[in-house]
């Protein structure tokens, strides 16, 4: 009996070494990350004046307005407002307001002021974000077939595959529908090494005037793709590459060189809305001749008439890149595709160069950021056009701040009284609130690198609130004598984890709601939940045991 009874307590003890072993790790985590919050913050800080991104509530921003082409039905209306608001969060990982204002006029609301921010935004807000991929004229694959939960950065993935590229190579890879891989199939048979051109926005009902010296651009640095083969380029054969690319069946594109008047002397609008793209550089002679005839004349930046090329296997000369008909690559079809079969996996790349290998990174960085954020908004059903952008004063921001902080200190002193009047223990009362400032400290940190809007804000104070009663939980179930010190710790976490898992649970239908307003809130509050299940409650636990129990 004695020797079962001493094998007992020996089998205990060891169980209680081997928690304390894995519980005192705990502590140097919740110390780690503690440490990390509060440096994360100062660094901030130091470089924006503020150690964490206070929302529109707090800090006020800028207010775009955007004007809808017609007026549009409720539903309608619906679907633009939640395309925006996916954009604009998707791109910044922040707060993003939008509201209809009518049928035909909304705004967005953005927690910035800052000049380049929000001029990215409205360059993703004025996509219309229609995406097609084409085939020797035909549509292969179409953003209506892609789903957008599988859009994601496979830069690193690809790189590999495109060893001449520079630090700005970017990649966005996606899957698509059963009926957007028998698409693809359909238009790929037996057509080895054509290329798909990738478009987002491709001009519709239009014609391209490009600048000659702006299509021979890019050319002399691929001339060494074609194996030290002799080649003779043309203005004909850089052309033909455009114009190849720019077909689509019942909507080819007509593309001419600016130079060349006699080219298009002749050509008639198929209608009253037929646009010529033409650079800011040309004259006002030109213009007022196209008008003349009846088209509408759209100036764009010179830079964005440059194309890219690409040499196929073939050795053909092909338009991979285009920004001014919204080209963004044209890889070529493997011929294992080519048979009446396809996958459901694609992806666009691209390449931007910047004036250093820093600035080459940034570029491909907010690029990729952008086309993310397009195709996960998806295509708006009609076409916008941005207003003025105002900013937008914050005057009772700092009043929302203020009564936010007091609330949460309130919360604070509130505890500390209970935690006084029911334990009587000092020691009890310093470890919980350490415990508790701990943990906000980390969530306000990874909160406040995104922003911090009001209803983050009330979820910050909420865990504040799970965090005390998983404590006192824990307090009441060590202080108490039923069962050795394991049985009591498994008891506590039992009832930690379970409220803790049916907390995060709760929030869930927040989260997906696509409710910008509560989304804070639910994100707060299931930070804060897993913050305490998985480190902050283990080094409470052990402080109890240590310092209160001193076990």
């Amino acid at each position: 009996m004695d020797v079962q009874r001493s094998t007992y307590y020996a089998d205990a003890k060891r169980k209680v070494i081997i928690m304390d072993n894995a519980t005192n790790i705990r502590v140097y985590v919740f110390a780690i990350f503690v440490l990390l919050a509060v440096l994360s913050m100062g660094y901030r800080f130091y470089t924006n004046g503020s150690p964490v991104f206070l929302g529109i509530d707090f800090a006020g921003g800028t207010r775009i307005p955007i004007l809808l082409e017609r007026p549009v039905d409720s539903a309608t209306m619906e679907q633009i407002v939640d395309t925006i608001k996916k954009r604009a969060s998707s791109y910044a990982l922040t707060e993003a307001r939008v509201r209809a204002l009518g049928s035909d006029e909304l705004v967005v609301e953005l927690p910035s002021s800052n000049e380049e921010y929000v001029s990215k935004v409205e360059e993703i807000l004025s996509s219309k974000g229609v995406f097609i991929g084409v085939i020797d004229g035909t549509i292969a694959v179409s953003g209506d077939e892609i789903y957008q939960g599988t859009i994601h950065d496979t830069t690193a993935q690809e790189a590999p595959e495109h060893r001449g590229s520079g630090p700005g190579f970017w990649s966005v890879g996606f899957s698509v529908t059963e009926k957007g891989k028998s698409m693809m199939a359909n238009a790929a048979f037996g057509k080895p090494n054509y290329p798909v051109y990738m478009f987002l926005d491709r001009p519709t009902n239009a014609v391209i005037l490009i600048p000659k010296d702006a299509m021979w651009k890019n050319v002399d640095e691929l001339k060494e793709k074609f194996g030290g083969k002799p080649v003779t380029l043309s203005d004909d054969t850089l052309l033909n590459a455009l114009r190849d690319a720019m077909k689509l069946e019942g909507d080819d594109i007509p593309v001419y060189i600016l130079e060349d008047n006699s080219s298009y002397q002749n050509i008639k609008p198929l209608n009253n809305k037929t646009v010529v793209l033409v650079p800011d550089t040309v004259s006002d002679d030109i213009v007022e001749n196209l008008k003349n005839k009846g088209f509408k004349v759209e100036k764009k930046p010179y830079n964005d008439f440059v194309p890219n090329y690409e040499v196929n296997s073939a050795l053909t000369f092909v338009a991979d890149e285009w920004p001014i008909a919204g080209l963004m690559n044209a890889p070529g079809i493997s011929p294992d595709m080519t048979h009446g079969t396809a996958g459901y996996s694609y992806t666009i790349n691209g390449e931007e160069k910047g004036g250093s290998i820093a600035e080459s990174v940034e570029l491909a960085k907010q690029e990729k950021k952008k086309i993310m954020s397009i195709l996960k908004g998806g295509a708006l059903p009609v076409q916008i056009s941005l207003g003025n952008r105002t900013i937008i004063p914050a005057p009772l921001g700092g009043k929302f701040l203020e009564m936010s902080l007091f609330g949460a200190l309130g919360v604070i002193l509130a505890i500390a009284v209970f935690v006084g009047i029911r334990y009587k223990k000092p020691k009890v009362i310093i470890g919980l609130l350490l415990t508790s400032l701990g943990e906000v400290l980390i969530l306000v940190s990874i909160i406040g690198a995104f922003s911090i809007d009001l209803g983050a804000m009330a979820g910050i104070i909420a865990a504040i609130g799970t965090s005390v009663d998983s404590e006192v939980v824990i307090t009441d179930e060590l202080l108490s004598k039923k069962g050795n010190i394991k049985d009591r710790v498994d008891r506590a976490f039992q009832i930690v984890m379970t409220t803790g898992g049916i907390a995060v649970i709760t929030m869930l239908p927040l989260l997906f709601s696509g409710l910008t307003e509560i989304i804070g809130f639910a994100i707060s509050t299931m930070t804060g939940t897993l913050i305490g299940m998985f480190i902050s409650r283990h080094a409470y636990a052990y402080y109890v045991r240590k310092v209160v129990l001193k076990e």
